[in-house]
Order: structure tokens, then sequence, then C-alpha cells
């Protein structure tokens, strides 16, 4: 997999950085995405999920900037 170009505060991450991201997110959504995990964050795992599931969509789009 290409990494995605990533940019915070005006500083675009190198591809190692990048990797660190997207596998990050890809463990937190695992999180919110098991019954445990839900019942541990709560309420907000909905949102976690959702956010995380749009962010991956961009990370593997080839035509988000």
């Amino acid at each position: 997999m290409k990494e995605p170009k990533i940019t915070i505060n005006g500083h675009t991450l190198t591809d190692a950085q990048a990797m660190a991201v997207r596998v990050a997110c890809t463990c937190f959504e695992i999180q919110t995405g098991s019954e445990e995990g839900r019942r541990d964050i709560g309420p907000a795992a909905d949102g976690y999920t959702a956010r995380l599931r749009e962010v991956f969509a961009m990370m593997v789009s080839e035509e988000v900037a």
C-alpha cells in the first residue's frame, strides 16, 4: 500500500510518519469496533468509528489532496 500524504500544520509527514498515523488509526478503529471497546469507550465509539472510516476512505483515494 502506498502511504497517504498527510499534512499537519503545514508540515507534510514522511512515509514512515504517515504509516505510523495510519496504523494508529487502524488500531483505534479495531478497538472502537469491538464489543468490549465500544463498552469501554461509551457513546463516543460510534462517532469515532464513523470519522475513522471517513479518514480511511480519504487515505485510499487518489483524488483527495
